[in-house]
């Protein structure tokens, strides 16, 4: 299940829904911004909230809980043992620079020392989208018509060094 709030996040929501729909693996998932149908999905989300607030969800009956701070934390953990990872937090995507041997310059803001670095390479998978859209700037339609569009979008991996993929 899927919640949200505010009329932003709302119109976000239902886009999604709707491109996921293209796809037979989100065929029976509902939408609903109503909020007696959203109570009953989830009565305690919905408790004590303004009537009047805008709210949406999508829920699928197939679906399972998942702790995704746990695979995620179990996700860094195997490859922080991998010499050639790096993890690099507080950090924004400013920029992704196409050259001229079809590598990328992802330019890389850090937060907290609050200068950018460039890094080279081979491979970048990039998010286009509510994310995506405010915090890459640089990509333009000519540097990801290689890249498969899911529904849902893609986070901002970028993997290898020029030349190892």
């Amino acid at each position: 299940m899927s919640f949200v709030w505010g009329e932003d996040n709302v119109n976000f929501l239902r886009a999604r829904y709707a491109a996921l729909q293209q796809s037979s693996l989100f065929r029976g998932m509902r939408y609903s911004e109503d909020h007696a149908q959203i109570k009953e999905w989830a009565p305690l989300v919905m408790e004590g909230r303004d009537p009047q607030q805008k709210v949406a969800a999508t829920r699928t009956e197939i679906g399972t809980d998942v702790n995704y701070g746990e695979i995620t934390r179990q996700l860094i953990a195997s490859l922080q043992k991998k010499s050639n990872f790096s993890l690099q937090l507080s950090s924004e995507v400013r920029a992704l620079k196409r050259n001229d041997d079809n590598s990328w310059t992802v330019t890389v803001a850090d937060l907290k020392k609050r200068h950018c670095t460039e890094h080279p390479r081979q491979i970048c998978l990039y998010r286009r989208g509510r994310c995506g859209a405010e915090t890459v700037t640089g990509i333009g339609d000519s540097g990801g018509e290689r890249l498969r569009r899911f529904p849902g979008g893609w986070t901002v991996p970028c993997f290898g060094k020029p030349g190892r993929g």
